[in-house]
C-alpha cells in the first residue's frame, strides 16, 4: 500500500478523479479535496492505504479510507486528530475481546480500519477488522475458538452465533454442472469487524 502521509496529495487527487468518473461529474475533478488530504496527513508515518471504497449508496457520498499497520492507541490518536465525534479513548478497551494474548507475535490486533471521509471531515461510522488466522480454525482451543469465547464473555455475540462460526471452517468436494471434474470448497472465517458509531451499541460482523 501507499504511505498515507507521504503520498497524501497524490492519493487525494487520484481519489477525487476516480470518484468524478464514477459519479459522471466532470466538475468535481478540479474541485479541491481538503477533507481527504487532511485525513491522509493526520495518519502516522507507518500507516499504509491498502484500498479506498466509494459509498455510492449513501445519502452523503463518502469515500471509505482504509488504513493498516496502526495499533489501537495509534488509532485513538488518529481519530482524535481527524475530529471523529465518538469517544476516541474507548477503542483499546473495545478491542480487548479481539486481542489474543496467546498469539502475541502479531504487531497489532487490528488488521486494518476505516473511516468515511465526507466533505466536512470524517463521518460518525468507523470500523476495525481483526484478521482471523487460518491455522487451527477447527481446533477447540485454537485462535478462532479463543476469540469467540472472549466475544461471548463480553456480550458481543450470542453462544449460538459463536457455535455457528466455530462450525463454519472446513472443506468438502463439490460437483458443479458446468465443471467436468470435482471442485474443492474451502470454508474459513476471514476476519471479525468491530463497528463503532456515537450513540449506538458496538456492532460486530464476521466475514467468511
Amino acid at each position: 500500500g501507499l504511505r498515507a502521509r507521504a503520498d497524501a496529495r497524490a492519493l487525494a487527487r487520484c481519489i477525487r478523479e476516480i470518484r468524478a468518473l464514477l459519479l459522471h461529474d466532470e466538475e468535481s475533478i478540479a474541485a479541491p479535496e481538503p477533507a481527504m488530504q487532511a485525513a491522509l496527513q493526520a495518519a502516522p508515518p507507518e500507516a499504509e492505504v491498502p484500498y479506498v471504497g466509494f459509498m455510492l449508496a449513501r445519502q452523503e457520498t463518502a469515500c471509505r479510507l482504509y488504513l493498516m499497520h496502526l495499533r489501537p492507541d495509534a488509532w485513538e490518536e488518529y481519530l482524535q486528530l481527524t475530529g471523529w465525534p465518538g469517544p476516541c479513548g474507548e477503542l483499546a478497551e473495545r478491542s480487548l475481546p479481539f486481542t489474543d494474548p496467546v498469539d502475541a507475535r502479531r504487531g497489532s490486533p487490528i488488521g486494518m480500519g476505516h473511516v468515511d471521509v465526507v466533505p466536512h471531515g470524517v463521518g460518525a461510522r468507523v470500523g476495525f477488522e481483526f484478521t482471523c488466522v487460518r491455522r487451527q480454525q477447527r481446533h477447540p482451543d485454537g485462535p478462532l475458538a479463543r476469540l469467540l469465547r472472549r466475544a461471548t464473555e463480553h456480550a458481543l455475540c450470542t453462544p449460538m452465533q459463536a457455535q455457528a462460526l466455530r462450525e463454519w471452517p472446513g472443506g468438502q468436494r463439490a460437483q458443479w454442472p458446468q465443471h467436468l471434474w470435482d471442485s474443492v470448497v474451502v470454508r474459513h472465517v476471514h476476519c471479525v469487524k468491530l463497528v463503532l458509531e456515537p450513540g449506538r451499541l458496538p456492532e460486530v460482523k464476521a466475514y467468511l
